[in-house]
């Protein structure tokens, strides 16, 4: 059975190393009456002093004053910029639940259940939409990236003294929060009507390595190691039959990222969010 650690929302809460909870984001893009080839960078200009992450079409800004805020106010007023309000920058979505301002905005089984050993899964959320270089920079931090999160995060597995640090070493990154168990478990403490709780179809998605736990955890569970049902984005998935105690104990290794039980035939999508 995989060790397990219980951690309180404390924990969770201390690896949300980012910004002030009430720091607004925009989208800045450039407005009906801009000036003929002044992108939405040039028009913010320098007096501008809060965070900036810009593309020829588009800057998502960070306001950090009081005269940040007026600024954007007054050129949108002006129509010289169209900025939009990015309401859920700070979240992470996922099925079951999202992360929000700092906390889960609904309780679910398993939300105190980590992995107890050095690796962990992580939901790396961005100030910005992420860039291809970002995503290279972290990778080359000893990071395998798995798949995108809406709407501007990305998982991740690695270490987790590299993970939760990330964002001291990345300006770009707003905050780093740890996946617990419960999160990745779909259909498993909550059975359907009709499953009387024995062997059902089930769906483990799991880090691609095969000396990893979870591939030899399962391959230990049914006997023998199933063929993969796809590959994607660092991922290989197994569709096997599994008790809800087993799902349950597959969900607590540090790289199993989601155990759909009552799934049917796998097939791979990156759709996450509620």
């Amino acid at each position: 059975m995989p060790k397990l650690i219980r951690m309180p929302l404390l924990f969770c809460l201390l690896t949300y190393l980012s910004l002030p909870l009430n720091a607004a984001t925009y989208a800045v893009r450039q407005g009906r009456l801009a000036f003929r080839g002044v992108t939405p960078a040039g028009a913010l200009g320098l007096a501008f002093q809060g965070e900036r992450y810009c593309d020829a079409a588009r800057c998502v800004v960070i306001p950090a004053t009081a005269s940040d805020e007026g600024i954007l106010k007054s050129l949108a007023i002006s129509e010289k910029i169209v900025a939009e309000k990015i309401e859920d920058a700070e979240s992470a979505h996922f099925a079951i639940a999202s992360f929000e301002r700092g906390a889960f905005n609904r309780p679910f089984p398993g939300s105190d259940e980590y992995p107890a050993g050095a690796e962990t899964i992580v939901a790396v959320i961005f100030k910005s939409f992420p860039l291809a270089d970002w995503l290279k920079q972290i990778s080359q931090s000893e990071v395998t990236l798995l798949e995108p999160l809406p709407r501007m995060a990305y998982l991740a597995f690695g270490s987790r003294s590299t993970l939760l640090t990330l964002p001291t070493k990345f300006p770009f990154i707003r905050a780093v929060v740890e996946l617990p168990a419960g999160l990745k478990r779909r259909g498993v403490d909550l059975l359907a009507d009709g499953d009387t709780g024995g062997p059902w179809a089930t769906t483990v998605e799991v880090v691609d390595r095969p000396e990893g736990p979870a591939v030899q955890g399962l391959a230990a569970m049914v006997g023998r190691l199933p063929t993969p049902t796809y590959r994607m984005n660092n991922l290989v998935a197994y569709s096997v039959r599994l008790t809800p105690s087993q799902a349950q104990q597959m969900s607590r290794l540090p790289d199993t990222l989601t155990v759909l039980r009552n799934s049917g035939v796998a097939t791979p999508s990156d759709e996450r969010s509620n």
